[in-house]
């Protein structure tokens, strides 16, 4: 915790209710609270998840790991998918100070549906982005799940003007760094981490730019980025790695590959 220059902190987390019983959620509330760490968790991704728990304990998942304590904790508070959710459960998230980090492209590949992004905002969930796991997306593509993010919702509210493109990529950088507690990153002033990426605006794909933020959500490629800059450090540049040997770490990715699927 807290290596790297204090770009690595971590947090306790069962992985969800349905691999984790009272016993084991509750201990791992305890240990948060003896080392002091926040916690995380994947919270009411589909709709057998949420069924089953009400089921079983006559709560919905987001009330049964809140009448356990799981959300009293210090520290991070991420709860990841949120897909399946009551006005009460968004409403204990914001009171608990629980960020929602929304996976869009896994829980569509999945078929778990889709969170209601306006209405956590609206009921005044922090917000944030994620990609979940490479087994469920495919892909950890950050400009990926910005789009996802805006057409999805668009199309299901059959509103052309919300989850505009200033709003994602505010869930993709502020409010990302809001969920992970980290006051001096997300946006771009004086004082802050120099976490910065270039994008080439004249990529054939962005080309030409009339609208920075929409060029970024519903243009930009990954492959755009040009340049990568982490806490003042240059990790890529012109879109050469420069702390990783590429072609090593595609033939250790297969390797392993291999070894894992036998």
């Amino acid at each position: 915790n807290n290596s790297c220059g204090g770009r690595i902190n971590v947090a306790l987390g069962a992985h969800a209710i349905y691999t984790s019983d009272e016993a084991y959620l509750r201990k791992v509330v305890e240990e948060a609270r003896k080392i002091g760490s926040g916690l995380v968790t994947h919270l009411s991704e589909t709709k057998k998840e949420f069924e089953d728990c009400i089921s079983e304990h006559k709560m919905t998942p987001t009330e049964y790991l809140d009448s356990l304590g799981y959300f009293d904790c210090d520290g991070i508070k991420i709860a990841a998918h949120c897909v399946h959710m009551t006005d009460n459960d968004m409403d204990i998230l914001a009171a608990k100070n629980v960020s929602a980090a929304i996976n869009m492209s896994s829980n569509l590949k999945l078929a778990s549906g889709v969170a209601d992004v306006p209405k956590l905002s609206a009921r005044g969930v922090n917000v944030s982005l994620g990609t979940d796991g490479a087994s469920s997306n495919n892909n950890l593509n950050m400009f990926n799940e910005m789009r996802f993010a805006s057409l999805v919702c668009k199309g299901l509210m059959r509103d052309p003007e919300i989850m505009n493109a200033n709003t994602v990529i505010t869930m993709a950088t502020a409010n990302g760094a809001k969920a992970v507690r980290n006051k001096k990153t997300g946006v771009i002033a004086q004082g802050n981490l120099a976490d910065i990426i270039l994008i080439n605006a004249d990529s054939p794909s962005i080309a030409p730019v009339n609208d920075v933020a929409c060029a970024i959500v519903y243009s930009a490629q990954a492959s755009d980025v040009d340049t990568v800059i982490c806490d003042g450090k240059i990790l890529m540049r012109k879109k050469c790695l420069l702390t990783i040997d590429e072609e090593e770490t595609v033939k250790n990715a297969k390797l392993f590959a291999k070894r894992i699927l036998g």
